[in-house]
């Protein structure tokens, strides 16, 4: 945020700045390190879910299967 220095960023910073903004995100960790406690394995499951939905939106030459 820090390099967020221009008026224009004012309102995202206050936004950013509030715990409470981004309190899903923390569920949502939470939520899979009960479902996968071990780390690597939810890191690579998360990635090969990424991919997956990257792939579903791709069309044309950049889908590859």
């Amino acid at each position: 945020m820090a390099t967020l220095q221009d008026e224009c960023w004012r309102k995202a910073k206050r936004l950013l700045s509030d715990a409470r903004a981004l309190s899903h995100v923390d569920r949502l960790n939470e939520q899979l390190a009960l479902a996968v406690p071990e780390p690597r394995l939810r890191e690579a499951l998360t990635h090969l879910w990424y991919l997956s939905q990257a792939m579903r939106g791709a069309e044309g030459n950049e889908r590859v299967r």
